[in-house]
């Protein structure tokens, strides 16, 4: 008896605690975001949908409780939480049918080997000037021959097995960089139409209890020497795009699907997604026509297309900054 009575009481509080905790991850959304290390857990695991989701859980709970004033409360809570998602995670851009110069694509594949046909298809129709493609193989040797075959016309730049950059255009000189932890970046040297073109490569570890911020400031320091260049920079940040951390990049990088995309910003975990985590950056010398999310059974990442003018350099009156 005395273990179905600790049940009993074990179960009723279940609803308590999940509002407890949806409050506590509500204020530290508001208030801190992913500032605080030892509360951004928080921030990270409850986006406006997920809050949604908990308070309408604790609210039905109360409900069947027959605490009917907290079930109340909670369940206002939810609603509140259903704006405040519908405010945050879409945009309404409007199209523009203006021709773009530059087409870019950024997927997480997950290591779907037996899928490569499917991944390889979708790349040849989209036909991005250059894809960024995560979790592509697990270890080297890169199978040469198949993307040779499936990607005429296109060059592969593997890295230890993190990601993959497939280019029209051919790369002078790339360069991996440490940013902490298992973060890492690649930054590629291009030549596009007799222009000098950066684009960042980033790879980001999931662990939401450890800290950023030290691997944003290695970033944002790589970058600072390269804006005079018009820049691009993308990949699996595994961080949403409202974090923190990315407030300074904001001055100089415009987020390609926040400036000219339509829709839900998340991309992650399909079907289902709620955070913005695989992201496309542009510097101010490129302007973003077109940016979409689409989604593939072979992932539970959507992918982001988006296309770009890039207008003709302005006379510099000084060299240019080796990098």
């Amino acid at each position: 008896m005395e273990a179905r009575s600790l049940a009993r009481r074990a179960i009723a509080a279940v609803p308590a605690a999940i509002g407890i905790v949806a409050l506590a991850a509500a204020a530290v959304r508001i208030a801190l975001r992913d500032h605080v290390d030892i509360l951004s857990v928080l921030f990270y695991a409850f986006p406006p949908a997920v809050l949604l989701v908990a308070f309408a859980a604790a609210g039905l709970g109360f409900l069947a409780r027959r605490r009917f004033r907290t079930a109340a409360l909670s369940l206002a809570a939810a609603v509140a939480c259903f704006f405040w998602w519908r405010a945050t995670a879409f945009v309404s851009n409007s199209p523009d049918a203006r021709p773009a110069d530059l087409r870019v694509l950024h997927w997480n594949v997950s290591y779907p080997e037996e899928h490569w046909p499917v991944v390889a298809a979708k790349i040849r129709t989209l036909s991005p000037d250059f894809a960024s493609i995560a979790e592509l193989w697990k270890e080297d040797p890169v199978p040469d021959a198949f993307w040779r075959e499936q990607l005429p016309g296109y060059s592969l730049q593997p890295t230890q097995g993190r990601f993959t950059l497939a280019t029209k255009w051919p790369v002078e000189k790339s360069v991996l960089e440490p940013l902490g932890g298992r973060n890492v970046a690649k930054r590629y040297l291009l030549d596009v139409r007799g222009r000098r073109l950066w684009i960042i490569l980033v790879d980001f570890a999931s662990d939401p209890l450890v800290s950023r911020r030290a691997s944003f400031e290695s970033l944002r320091g790589l970058l600072a020497p390269l804006d005079r260049d018009p820049v691009l920079l993308m990949g699996d940040f595994n961080t949403p795009a409202d974090s923190a951390f990315l407030d300074p990049f904001r001055a100089r990088y415009r987020n390609a699907f926040e400036t000219a995309g339509r829709g839900c910003t998340a991309t992650w975990p399909m079907p289902f997604p709620v955070l913005s985590i695989d992201q496309i950056w542009a510097n101010r010398a490129f302007i973003a026509r077109r940016c979409e999310h689409g989604a593939s059974i072979l992932s539970d990442h959507r992918w982001v297309f988006a296309e770009f003018s890039l207008p003709a350099a302005p006379e510099r009156k000084d060299p240019p900054r080796a990098p």
